[in-house]
């Protein structure tokens, strides 16, 4: 795309075997994808899946374009095997399971999600339970295309709005992005309810320098959520320094962190459906980075103490020496 861009011609490189395997391997994901999303509109038994979507206010368009899927207990096996892929490439991908020697269909009886990759492929799927199923979600296994640690939901989607807004938002589950896409804000991914990793945040790192957090209210010292701030914080741009500064930095952060605090109790999809333009005033409002780890390191310690205040300064001042702006440095040490 770049060489276009560019007018310069390059010469494409060969497939090779792998890529060969690879794009099979996709091409078997986004049959499975379809079947699924076939099912959901049409299938009887899909009832209780198209119940819970109406609920959730979710419209036909939105369905469509993220091709949201019911798998029936039973179909999708025979139905894959009949367009010529083959059993072990199906329970490569874990889409069907093996026990006692019988094969099923992993995902039974659940919502389907489509897990995409920048590129729109399908590798993999977020599967929701629509009974009293344990887990209540479940993700495909590790495979040869997906790598639940390295792939951020809804980051196809969301690309050319993260690079035109300068932000990319984060939030926890599906149903949070699917609802901010449906209502206009398309900056949003999900970091699929784990704690955010390094290789989530290269991927954002290629598209913006601001990153926002949408955390449930009452996770502010939760250690998940804190080592994702941390990711965050290692993961981005850095201007090295010829010299450390007076504070003992050795490079500078140059990017933009910061949290969207919601209302208690309420999830970013309820917030977004309630409210959009609430949303769009959280985000806007959102807290400095420092701010919130100022709070959460405040929340921790007894501070009318003087071993309080000294643990800390010795916490926060690292972190605010990294701050790119010097208003902003000088602000957080008067703090």
């Amino acid at each position: 795309m770049l060489a276009e861009r560019a007018g310069v011609t390059l010469t494409r490189r060969k497939d090779t075997a792998a890529d060969k395997i690879a794009d099979r391997l996709y091409d078997i994901n986004e049959a499975a994808a379809e079947y699924y999303h076939n099912m959901l509109l049409k299938a009887p038994d899909a009832e209780s899946a198209r119940d819970y979507i109406k609920k959730r206010g979710l419209d036909g368009n939105i369905i469509n374009d993220f091709r949201l899927g019911y798998s029936p207990g039973e179909g999708l096996k025979k139905h894959l095997l009949d367009k010529g892929f083959r059993e072990d490439e199906l329970l490569a991908l874990g889409l069907l399971g093996e026990r006692d020697g019988r094969i099923y269909d992993y995902f039974r009886h659940r919502l389907m999600f489509p897990i995409r990759d920048i590129k729109g492929r399908v590798v993999g799927f977020g599967a929701r339970a629509l009974d009293d199923a344990v887990p209540k979600y479940l993700n495909s296994p590790q495979t040869a295309v997906f790598d639940k640690s390295g792939i951020l939901y809804g980051i196809d989607r969301a690309k050319g709005a993260i690079r035109e807004r300068g932000l990319a938002v984060i939030v926890e589950g599906y149903m949070d992005v699917i609802t901010a896409h449906q209502f206009g804000e398309a900056n949003v991914v999900a970091s699929m309810g784990t704690a955010l990793t390094e290789k989530q945040m290269r991927i954002l790192k290629g598209l913006t320098k601001r990153v926002a957090f949408a955390l449930d209210p009452d996770v502010a010292g939760d250690a998940a959520t804190m080592r994702g701030i941390e990711v965050a914080r290692r993961s981005l741009d850095r201007e090295e320094l010829e010299m450390p500064t007076v504070l003992g930095a050795t490079t500078r952060l140059r990017a933009d962190i910061s949290i969207i605090p919601l209302p208690q109790g309420k999830d970013p999809d309820v917030v977004i459906r309630d409210d959009p333009k609430k949303w769009q005033q959280l985000v806007e409002q959102s807290t400095p980075l420092m701010d919130h780890l100022i709070g959460v390191v405040v929340s921790t310690l007894d501070i009318s103490r003087p071993e309080g205040k000294s643990t800390a300064i010795e916490q926060l001042l690292p972190l605010i020496a990294e701050l790119e702006n010097e208003t902003q440095r000088e602000f957080y040490l008067n703090r």
